[in-house]
């Protein structure tokens, strides 16, 4: 088990399952894009129950997007790139328009609470000359990231967010630009620069969106824990390739998200699991996060 070096000093959480609540929102979505004539184009779409949810959690682990939406109608792996930026569109517009702000609430015990109380106690102390510094790391886009946090009031307790975006444009900075004389900042675009296993690869459970997360929060690995409810997010965080050799972030499994099951994610590599946001602050101020 890795160890945390006292006083904590970065917290690193998930995006979606661990501080919002997005189940709701995608089955929505993908039964929007499943019976949508221009995507689609399906005739009836899955009931939503659990075996949706393991169809759909199987689906995003073989392939990635792609492997998610091929299963819905006339979205295919060969079509999806083609698909992608128009569907993007949909998916931004979805969340603007969505009533709620779903964030993670358990027998009414809320993230954003939590999050709120470890940014108001993570202050300069005689111990730490910076603050707490808090980070999302999450695969959706930075505007769609932004604007459900925003919608919760969360955006701004934040020192730094990795997304989608992040990850594409450093897995395409060369091939762009041996062809672009500017960088583009649309993730639609550099996508076409990247092939469909680069893309697959590139996700979590790799560890690259995490390294990026250390670099911008410019902490070592045994300063910071994370906060995952997903195999892929827990492995995400495990085995971050440094210049001196490879290192393991301490993980908290939640059961509050995507993957219920905590013996599945302890075999994922999470160090401990928690089962309710309040317990987030109580390991932030047993680490040292509050001294």
């Amino acid at each position: 088990m890795p160890t945390v070096r006292w006083p904590l000093a970065g917290v690193i959480f998930d995006l979606d399952g661990t501080l919002m609540r997005t189940q709701e929102l995608q089955y929505d979505f993908h039964k929007y894009i499943g019976l949508h004539p221009l995507f689609g184009a399906m005739d009836a779409f899955p009931e939503k129950n659990e075996e949706f949810w393991t169809h759909y959690n199987a689906a995003y682990k073989d392939g990635g997007l792609s492997g998610l939406y091929s299963r819905y109608g006339n979205i295919t792996a060969e079509n999806f790139d083609q698909l992608y930026p128009a569907i993007e569109e949909e998916y931004a517009t979805f969340i603007k328009h969505s009533a709620e702000s779903p964030t993670i609430n358990v027998d009414g015990d809320d993230i954003a609470d939590a999050v709120r109380h470890i940014w108001e106690r993570g202050g300069i102390s005689d111990r730490r000359d910076t603050r707490v510094r808090l980070a999302v790391n999450t695969t959706k886009e930075k505007r769609n990231a932004r604007a459900l946090l925003e919608r919760a009031g969360l955006w701004k307790y934040f020192d730094t967010s990795v997304t989608y975006d992040d990850v594409v444009k450093y897995a395409a900075n060369g091939e762009a630009k041996k062809h672009l004389k500017e960088f583009p900042d649309e993730v639609s675009v550099l996508r076409t620069f990247l092939s469909k296993d680069t893309l697959k690869s590139i996700e979590k459970p790799n560890a690259l969106s995490t390294l990026i997360t250390l670099y911008r929060l410019g902490l070592p690995a045994d300063r910071v824990i994370v906060f995952e409810d997903t195999p892929a997010g827990v492995q995400s965080a495990k085995h971050i390739p440094f210049p001196h050799g490879l290192d393991d972030l301490f993980v908290i499994g939640v059961t509050w998200g995507f993957e219920k099951d905590p013996n599945v994610l302890r075999t994922a590599g999470a160090d401990e699991i928690i089962t309710h946001p309040s317990q987030c602050v109580d390991i932030v101020e047993r680490l040292g996060g509050f001294s």
